[in-house]
């Protein structure tokens, strides 16, 4: 009597483990596109900065002219 109460409880788990790892997995694809921002390198232009001038005057100018030139090449990455 004993080894056949033995035998069912050995036998009930190892039918468990095979039916649980037999049953079938089902794998589903799903293709959605989906939107990828890809960073780009901001080229900031030149400014043509000349100081080729005949007085401090007017190369101070001029070196404040090249300085808004710059900045509004920077709005350009912006």
């Amino acid at each position: 009597m004993s080894v056949k109460i033995l035998k069912i409880l050995l036998t009930l788990p190892s039918l468990l483990i095979i039916t649980a790892c037999s049953s079938k997995q089902e794998i589903k694809y799903v293709d959605k596109p989906y939107r990828v921002n890809i960073p780009v390198k901001c080229v900031v232009p030149d400014a043509n900065c000349s100081f080729n001038r005949e007085t401090d005057t007017e190369v101070i100018s001029s070196l404040l002219e090249c300085i808004i030139d710059m900045k509004r090449n920077e709005e350009v990455c912006k």
